[in-house]
């Protein structure tokens, strides 16, 4: 944050040098284009006028990090935490016979991160060649091939899908058997 805060507060200050902005203040103004567009439909705070499209990408990378360490791979619990309710998916979906097709359950935004943890899915570290997933997260530049991307993980309404295919025979390329797919915001 203090990182590609830096020369925004500098900018800032320069336009209303009575105010002191500092870098919470910036990373205020980021969220609330975010808030403001659910509430309001638009958001000043939005403008590409205030900030540039490299500054939106380094707050993104910055909410990234936060989230790799805090509720992701850069947090060796995480997975555990996740754990519970991936079991518990797979037992309702892996038995043979169901009384409902459906099953639904809401949680807050730090536990879908540990879910897909869990799953192993988002995970940086095949492209470190070390397998060191911490490695892929620096904090001193922005690491623009990563597979954690909590914008594409947590967007506001964000979802977590498990779904159960059964094929019978040879069907579009797959063996009879039974498939679990998993959809992160409607995304395979």
């Amino acid at each position: 944050i203090e990182n590609y805060t830096g020369p925004i507060i500098k900018r800032l200050n320069a336009l209303a040098p009575k105010f002191n902005f500092t870098s919470s203040d910036v990373t205020a103004m980021f969220e609330l284009c975010g808030y403001e567009t659910v509430i309001r439909g638009s958001s000043p705070f939005c403008s590409s006028s205030l900030f540039t499209n490299t500054e939106w990408l380094s707050f993104e990378y910055a909410n990234d990090i936060m989230y790799f360490h805090n509720t992701g791979y850069g947090r060796p619990v995480s997975p555990v935490i996740g754990f519970p309710w991936v079991n518990a998916s797979y037992n309702l979906l892996s038995a043979a016979t169901s009384e409902q097709d459906i099953y639904v359950s809401f949680t807050h935004r730090e536990v879908p991160p540990t879910i897909v943890t869990a799953l192993g899915l988002f995970n940086n570290s095949a492209y470190s060649g070390a397998d060191n997933v911490n490695v892929t997260m620096p904090t001193d530049e922005v690491n623009y091939d990563r597979a954690w991307k909590s914008s594409n993980i947590l967007p506001f309404l964000g979802n977590i899908g498990i779904e159960r295919m059964e094929c019978s025979g040879t069907q579009n390329g797959f063996d009879e058997g039974v498939y679990f797919r998993v959809l992160v915001n409607e995304a395979v």
